[in-house]
């Protein structure tokens, strides 16, 4: 143990239903969850406590161009804080949202590509258009922007 204890609680919940033959109706996937960290035993910065919360729904057409491809897509708010204990009357607005759409192409038995495209509305939280904390955590988005940010990857897999 250190010198700055806590404790966590974490609460999520998950569900995921597939239809039972591939076609034009999709698998959906959705979930939720928050956390809360207390500092039992020193505060740190002024807090005594943080809570954040996520969420996702997504959506998977199996076999939609052919055995073995598929094509996905996805949105949802990756953790972001929702409220800070100690620092009172302070106004918290962390959260941001993720979309994402990818493809799998099967190429052969054993191998597949899986390129993906996303989008980021807000990928530093608060602090996407400040450097100070204060202004970064207050109520509003201070500045009025905030740094989105698009991005790709392309994905390999070998199964054997």
């Amino acid at each position: 143990a250190g010198a700055r204890g806590g404790a966590l609680q974490s609460w999520s919940l998950a569900g995921y239903w597939q239809p039972a033959r591939p076609g034009w109706r999709p698998a959906i996937s959705a979930g939720w969850g928050v956390d809360r960290f207390a500092f039992t035993s020193l505060p740190v910065a002024g807090l005594t406590g943080v809570t954040t919360a996520s969420w996702s729904v997504g959506l998977s057409w199996v076999d939609a161009l052919g055995p073995g491809n598929s094509v996905m897509a996805a949105m949802g708010a990756p953790a972001h804080v929702t409220r800070l204990e100690g620092l009172d009357g302070l106004a918290v607005d962390d959260s941001g949202l993720a979309f994402e759409v990818a493809t799998r192409i099967q190429l052969s038995d054993v191998f597949s590509l899986t390129p993906a495209v996303f989008w980021l509305t807000r990928p530093r939280g608060a602090m996407g258009t400040t450097a100070s904390l204060s202004e970064a955590l207050g109520p509003g988005d201070a500045g009025g922007g905030s740094l989105r940010v698009w991005g790709a990857l392309v994905r390999g897999t070998l199964r054997f």
